[in-house]
């Protein structure tokens, strides 16, 4: 179905979701108010520094309100709920696509033709997906330490419809493929055929980024309460687990790649947004282990990619 020039698509609007979101977090993180209220979480957001080092109590109304709205959070633990959400709602589209159910041809019917995700990307890569979205959630259930920090409730429902888009921006590109394919039992087991370059060159950074990541929540989780890890990881990151956060999507977008290129925009937006969170983050846990553990103990490490950030 051809649409109204005028009218953005479905991966279009998933793109301006994606960019919104990401403008929203710089720009919080640009206003000191809004940064100190709303954007630390997790052990960032505990006192690393001397009590008298908090800002004097708010006396204007508006600074009263920016409290009263900062007020408003949910435990650190609800991290675990994003990776539920994702999940569900993968499973959710693997069946309306499989069915060619009805939600799935109302988006269908929003996106433009030729799109260019051939059928073997849309299964691939939602199995790639929901394979990180299980580890997650496994490591916040299982492996990470449960602790009393809490999170602004935005943040949290951000993290919600991030993994609800996403879960759909990974197939919105293979729309003409999956209704032109007829799914059975037979014909499904037969979606992973042999590997193109694109697909080996996409497949092996998300193994390796998964596995690195992995093992890097896996000892922070076993440090001491706030320790300074000292992993080779971490000789010259602040924060490795994001960059290969980073990584795993840069993979999604290469493997869901449209014949003739060599990048999935939507997907792309969907990292965008993640480099622009996670650089706010990794910036705001270099600033707690400064106040903690003193300047020099980050002084020779990138936050989050060596040589660039």
């Amino acid at each position: 179905m051809n649409l109204p020039d005028n009218l953005p698509d479905a991966p279009q609007l998933l793109q301006l979701a994606f960019t919104f979101a990401a403008a929203s977090v710089i720009l919080i993180n640009a206003i000191p108010p809004f940064q100190r209220r709303f954007i630390p979480y997790g052990k960032v957001a505990t006192p690393a520094g001397d009590a008298s080092s908090s800002p004097p109590p708010s006396t204007n109304p508006i600074s009263k309100l920016l409290d009263l709205l900062a007020t408003f959070t949910v435990p650190h633990s609800y991290f675990e709920h994003f990776y539920i959400a994702g999940i569900l709602s993968s499973l959710f589209w693997a069946w309306q696509i499989f069915t060619h159910g009805p939600v799935y041809q109302f988006l269908a019917a929003r996106c433009p033709t030729g799109n260019g995700m051939s059928i073997h990307q849309v299964a691939l890569v939602w199995l790639c997906f929901l394979a990180q979205l299980i580890r997650r959630f496994y490591e916040c259930r299982f492996i990470q330490k449960k602790g009393t920090s809490r999170m602004w409730i935005t943040h949290y429902l951000l993290g919600i419809a991030f993994y609800v888009l996403m879960s759909t921006a990974i197939w919105i590109e293979g729309t003409d493929a999956i209704s032109s394919y007829t799914f059975t039992p037979l014909s499904v087991a037969a979606l992973l055929r042999d590997p193109s370059l694109k697909t080996c060159i996409g497949f092996i950074p998300f193994v390796l980024a998964s596995g690195l990541q992995h093992d890097a929540h896996a000892y922070l989780a076993s440090l001491k309460k706030y320790s300074l890890p000292e992993h080779p990881m971490f000789y010259k990151l602040v924060c490795p687990h994001y960059l290969a956060e980073v990584i795993i999507y840069a993979s999604l977008m290469v493997l869901a790649a449209p014949k003739g290129v060599w990048l999935n925009l939507t997907i792309w937006s969907g990292m965008v947004f993640v480099v622009c969170n996670l650089g706010v983050s990794s910036s705001h846990t270099r600033a707690w282990y400064e106040k903690k553990f003193g300047r020099d103990a980050v002084a020779r490490k990138w936050n989050m990619v060596v040589g660039i950030y």
